[in-house]
């Protein structure tokens, strides 16, 4: 049984925002599918025993919110 999990609000109101925005770019069917991916995601992470590694420096600007824009692949 997967550990339970918590998303903190922000992160509640960012899945609201991609649910959205993929339904305005897409499709309500695209947008409920990349939902459940991120949710099955979510469930597999907190029934995984593994420890995640440090990111990486490269990553640190994607963390703090200072990357800017992430290029989205049209389909």
């Amino acid at each position: 049984m997967a550990k339970p999990y918590r998303l903190s609000p922000l992160a509640e109101a960012d899945l609201e925002e991609i649910w959205l925005y993929t339904l305005m770019h897409w499709s309500v069917e695209q947008a409920g599918s990349c939902l459940r991916n991120l949710v099955e995601t979510f469930e597999g992470l907190a029934k995984s025993s593994k420890q995640a590694q440090q990111a990486g420096a490269q990553y640190q600007p994607m963390l703090a919110g200072k990357a800017g824009p992430v290029p989205v692949p049209l389909p």
